[in-house]
């Protein structure tokens, strides 16, 4: 499966699209998520050498909880374009410059969700 995303903000909405490409008839389960994920955090870290210490892709929230929302079996044939738009409200201590979206394709088997194809997208 591909997967696109592309961001913009509106005040304090940060709206993400997504695009996914069904390449072959696949099945299982597989869910998609999306999250909005923060650069440039500085906060303490007791194993970092110097403090604060800078965190990076900080997962900020994220659409169906931590793995995303299960892509229908339905929608799991070749060439099938499954598309969306998630919404996120930025909390004002964010800095929206820092801001960006990362969506997810996971696949369930057994109790482990392995990661089939990711894509980022700065503002």
């Amino acid at each position: 499966m591909a997967i696109g995303v592309g961001s913009i903000v509106n005040g304090d909405i940060f709206k993400v699209r997504y695009k996914s490409k069904v390449l072959a008839d696949i099945s299982g389960e597989y869910y998609l998520a999306v999250y909005l994920m923060e650069d440039g955090i500085l906060y303490r870290q007791s194993s970092a050498a110097t403090n604060p210490f800078e965190h990076n892709y900080v997962i900020r929230k994220s659409n169906g909880g931590g793995f995303g929302s299960q892509i229908s079996q339905d929608e799991l044939t070749k060439n099938n374009t499954i598309t969306g738009t998630v919404e996120f409200e930025i909390d004002p201590n964010w800095n929206k410059e820092k801001l960006s979206a990362t969506a997810i394709i996971w696949k369930k088997e057994g109790t482990n969700y392995n990661i089939i194809n990711a894509n980022s997208n700065n503002l």
